[in-house]
């Protein structure tokens, strides 16, 4: 036997405070009050189900539309919680500290790093300079004859990696001078699709703080955390929080990952047809009328597919890398299986306003959700 729970969207409620100075609504006020309603409202609902011997299963938010005297008006989100008959249970919904911070802490908050060069440094395409012939090269590198053209290189992001006819026409043209491994290489697995924001390792010990309080209390009254709920809104702060029961005994530890260092890399190459180098005699013949046409330029038939022996190539390479790994491997897995769930974090950052507007105005914030790996304690 199934029972069922349905929730409405989950709004924040900000006050206006009008034209009023000496009574100004402050925002992050008004979203501490929501959060804690929300908080509490769902909490009772999901404890009258749990009282009547039902224990929650799952839950799914799905949407519906709105029509108004049969024209559609707007969309709207509701959750699904589905309970099964097992026993008596008791609940608690959490959905994360919140955090003030100030302007100055704002930082890159989208947590792509504050540097605009953008490009790819170290992929010089094509030649530079004009000059032909053997170029700052010794004849035992490339033989002063005729190379690149038609044949196929793998050629890798770390010249380190590539053969050594390849770093030799990598030197000739000013190819691969510098290599980034975090930038340039193959990320082949990691370990959390999502790393710790610049602005939460900032203020990392403040959040520590406030989430082990607010859940040592559920941990006193018998709670544990059973997993991180989808709920329905449209507003970052209420489209998850986690759930506490009576059913669960395990904790949620907050993980800083941010410093653990186990993707597996491998390295990223491109399939590279070189100009032609040209040697000497080609040079002089190709300025000769009479013998011009014993040196006609070989067409180059391109392919991206790797032919036999570069694929043999890649294959050795990826293999001592991966044999090379196998230890961080190990490890990464122990740490994703210790990772539990998410924890929903919120970080206040208070708007900077003009001085007519700070008289006028209410204390205005920006509200930015993130979520952090739990691990099991």
């Amino acid at each position: 036997m199934k029972k069922v729970l349905v929730l409405n969207t989950l709004d924040p409620t900000i006050d206006k405070s009008c034209c009023n100075v000496f009574k100004k609504v402050n925002w992050l006020k008004c979203m501490f009050s929501s959060k804690q309603y929300h908080e509490n409202t769902v909490t009772e609902q999901f404890n009258k189900i749990g009282s009547n011997g039902f224990v929650f299963q799952d839950e799914k938010v799905l949407p519906h539309n709105l029509y108004v005297e049969n024209e559609y008006d707007s969309k709207s989100v509701h959750g699904v919680y589905r309970f099964t008959n097992a026993g008596s249970a008791r609940y608690q919904v959490y959905f994360g500290p919140i955090i003030e911070v100030t302007q100055e802490d704002l930082g890159c908050l989208t947590g792509l790093g504050c540097n605009p060069k953008m490009g790819c440094k170290g992929m010089k395409l094509g030649c530079k300079g004009s000059k032909l012939g053997c170029k700052n090269l010794s004849c035992s590198s490339l033989g002063c004859s005729s190379k690149g053209g038609n044949v196929q290189y793998v050629n890798f992001m770390n010249n380190e990696k590539n053969q050594e006819p390849v770093k030799a026409l990598n030197k000739h043209f000013n190819l691969r001078e510098s290599f980034e491994p975090e930038k340039d290489d193959y990320t082949y697995s990691t370990i959390t699709e999502n790393s710790l924001n610049e602005l939460v390792k900032d203020h990392y010990e403040r959040i520590l703080t406030q989430y082990t309080q607010d859940v040592e209390s559920f941990y006193q009254q018998g709670l544990g955390y059973i997993k991180t709920l989808d709920t329905p809104s449209f507003d970052d702060l209420f489209t998850q929080a986690m759930l506490f029961g009576s059913t669960s005994n395990q904790k949620a530890l907050m993980a800083d990952l941010s410093t653990f260092q186990a993707n597996i890399r491998l390295s990223r190459f491109d399939v590279w047809y070189f100009p032609m180098i040209k040697g000497l005699l080609r040079r002089i013949g190709e300025n000769i009328p009479i013998i011009k046409w014993f040196f006609s330029k070989e067409e180059i038939i391109a392919t991206s597919r790797l032919n036999e022996s570069n694929r043999a190539f890649v294959e050795s390479v990826y293999e001592e890398e991966f044999n090379a790994t196998e230890d961080k491997e190990i490890i990464t897995q122990m740490v994703k299986e210790a990772i539990v769930g998410k924890i929903p974090v919120t970080l206040a950052v208070k708007r900077k306003l003009g001085f007519w507007k700070s008289i006028f105005h209410p204390v205005e914030y920006d509200f930015h959700t993130y979520m952090i790996d739990a691990i099991q304690g």
